[in-house]
């Protein structure tokens, strides 16, 4: 039966390599989430900008005006924010799926490892089986080997 001498380094090695990729995914989910984030709030920065066009033409009070206007800067200031904190997201994902590939040629190192002890293992089973058999072939039929 064969038992790899670093069986336990190699479990932990895939461990480290599945939590990576879940943080990776959720760090992505987080980008994508401030995205479209992002796009709502162009969405409804656009919006006021029309209903703002719109009420100038009813002629509205300046006080109504200036409203609007602070609401719009107020939407731009959010949006510079989240601008911002999506570059700051995009970084994170890049370092993470950094962080994902060390620990994928982590465990690859001890893939190749175990690769190279299983078929150290096979020769020798291979060899035990050999010599078993002739000694079987020895005895059942006699004389020397």
């Amino acid at each position: 039966m064969f038992t790899f001498r670093l069986e336990a380094v190699r479990t932990i090695r895939m461990n480290n390599e599945e939590q990576a990729l879940m943080r990776l995914g959720r760090e992505q989910t987080i980008l994508q989430n401030q995205k479209m984030q992002l796009a709502d709030f162009i969405k409804a920065r656009s919006e006021m900008v029309v209903s703002l066009a719109t009420k100038e033409k009813e002629n509205v009070s300046g006080a109504f005006i200036r409203l609007y206007t602070d609401a719009i800067r107020g939407k731009d200031q959010q949006i510079a924010l989240l601008m911002a904190d999506i570059v700051s997201q995009e970084g994170v994902v890049k370092k993470t799926r950094f962080e994902l590939n060390e620990k994928i040629k982590e465990r690859k190192v001890i893939d190749i490892l175990y690769d190279r002890d299983y078929a150290t293992f096979l020769v020798e089973e291979r060899k035990r089986e050999q010599d078993e058999s002739d000694e079987m072939a020895v005895l059942r039929y006699g004389g020397s080997a």
